[in-house]
């Protein structure tokens, strides 16, 4: 009978024991209680008449003694360990206290460097993400969300109350169905200086309004209602295209009733410039250039149109429209932006002309012999007019060249080279065939020979003049000593300009009529 009372003492003291007791000291107390009560089955038990009726109750007093006690330090134990799991608690919120608070500054720091990257549905920009989660970018999680709301959106089985916000541990969900949209993290809370459910309760509307939208967007009364649109938007642009073609034809029976009884024939002195056939045919030719372009204008505006009914093409408008616009826009960007630089041209092109002019009038009054210079034949005015002209031409040449359009990109230097040899070359050519057209084989052969042996003696005069003066060397090695450089020497640059080709030329020109009598011009 005293052990069975034992056996609801020890029960009832674990009974008390809190449910959150540690695992350790459940196992304790059951240890305790088969060692102290459990007796083993095969054991016989001690027949209670060998011992007296004092002695086993002083017995029974001790063990009740005995488990008071180690109860009283089961609970001690169970205390302190409570004590150091809420430590245990309490230093963990604290480290994440202050780790949070230092991605909270780091994130205050970045928040005015970096954009975000946007959300964009339809056009319409919904939030920004700022974090990674996971292996995902902020860019692939503004896609994937894109992606997701779409195909929710365009599905005819939309449930507005589907959308639901579904908190976990880690992350809080914005859902539809068993399909999670957007995870906000807590990064993605710390960007917005929120909470993780704040956060989501803010994108739950907005989330829902567009996916509302992109249904109604897609429904089949919408389809029904573009596709009209399309229909009516093709119809009038082909009644379009009817009055355009009716208007001129009315103009080009105008313009042959204009041929026929009004327009005259334009004469310059005496020179039928233009006769009404001529005009006829001009008019007819800038009517038939106005028409087309009228078409393609309408044209323009009428395919981006029809392009952006339909949302899945909205984008292909913009990119079509673009492709027309930008090469109009980049014409004009050009020509404004070279205005200057044709002031420039056009200042350096009449300086050259009323020096030309300033100097024509020296040499007219020289030939006239109202100007007499001491040594100077009037005969030679015309004659090194002529010269000083064609430099001062080339001189201009060489002034304007870096103004031109393009000229300091690789692809103008390398034509304007190719243009040189092509026209270098038609000159030879047509030299070549005027003498063989009057002569026979031999004499035209011998006639290309000494014409090619002397363009490319003139070539390496050219080069050597050029090359010595403006660079100081020939074939590549230096020429000229380091001495005379020391001494002030300094390489004529002009000479290594083209232009400065054509002066050498000249020079060559003039050098060899003044030794040669029989060549100067009467």
């Amino acid at each position: 009978m005293k052990q069975f009372l034992l056996r609801l003492v020890i029960l009832a003291g674990i009974s008390f024991l809190p449910t959150v007791s540690n695992a350790q000291l459940r196992e304790k107390a059951e240890e305790l209680l088969s060692t102290t009560l459990g007796n083993d089955p095969e054991e016989p038990v001690t027949p209670t008449d060998t011992l007296s009726l004092d002695e086993q109750h002083r017995k029974d007093s001790i063990k009740m003694q005995e488990l008071a006690l180690q109860l009283q330090e089961m609970k001690l134990n169970e205390i302190l360990l409570k004590d150091e799991l809420e430590s245990t608690k309490n230093s963990n919120a604290t480290a994440d206290s202050l780790k949070r608070s230092e991605q909270r500054n780091r994130i205050d720091s970045l928040r005015a460097l970096t954009p975000g990257v946007p959300v964009v549905v339809e056009g319409d920009t919904l939030f920004h993400l700022y974090a990674k989660r996971g292996g995902r970018t902020p860019v692939d999680r503004a896609e994937d969300i894109l992606n997701i709301m779409v195909k929710i959106g365009t599905s005819h089985s939309l449930k507005k109350d589907s959308i639901y916000i579904y908190d976990s541990e880690y992350v809080t969900d914005i859902m539809y169905g068993d399909k999670v949209i957007l995870s906000i993290t807590d990064q993605d809370a710390l960007w917005q200086n929120l909470s993780r459910i704040a956060l989501a309760e803010q994108y739950q509307p907005i989330i829902q309004n567009k996916i509302q939208e992109l249904r109604e967007q897609h429904s089949i009364l919408q389809i029904a209602k573009r596709v009209l649109l399309f229909i009516l938007v093709i119809i009038i642009q082909y009644f379009l295209f009817k009055l355009t073609n009716y208007l001129f034809k009315k103009l080009r029976r105008k313009i042959i009733w204009l041929k026929q009884n009004r327009l005259r024939s334009i004469t310059i002195r005496d020179y039928e410039f233009l006769n009404t056939h001529r005009q006829g045919r001009v008019l007819m030719f800038f009517t038939n250039v106005i028409r087309w372009i009228v078409l393609l204008i309408q044209l323009t505006i009428s395919v981006p149109i029809l392009f952006a009914i339909f949302p899945q093409t909205e984008d292909l408008a913009l990119k079509i429209f673009s492709y027309l616009l930008e090469p109009v826009k980049m014409i004009f960007k050009s020509v404004a932006s070279y205005i200057p630089n044709l002031f420039i041209i056009l200042v350096i092109y009449y300086c050259i002309k009323y020096i030309v002019k300033g100097i024509q009038y020296i040499a007219n009054e020289i030939e006239s012999e109202n100007l007499k210079i001491s040594g100077f034949y009037p005969d030679w005015a015309q004659p090194t007019f002529n010269i000083i002209r064609f430099l001062l031409y080339a001189f201009m040449i060489a002034m304007i060249y870096p103004y031109l359009p393009g000229s300091d990109s690789g692809v103008f230097q390398g034509i304007s080279v190719f243009v040189g040899l092509i026209i270098t070359n038609c000159i030879l050519m047509g030299r070549l065939e005027a003498f063989a057209l009057g002569n026979g084989p031999w004499e035209s052969f011998l006639d290309g020979i000494g014409n090619g042996l002397g363009y490319a003696i003139i070539l390496i005069i050219v080069g050597f003049f050029r090359e010595l003066l403006g660079s100081g060397t020939l074939l590549g090695f230096q020429v000229i000593p380091q001495a005379f450089y020391d001494l002030g020497y300094v390489n004529n640059g002009l000479m290594i300009l083209p232009p400065m080709a054509l002066i050498v030329i000249a020079v060559i020109i003039w050098v060899h009529r003044a030794k040669n009598k029989e060549l100067q011009e009467n």
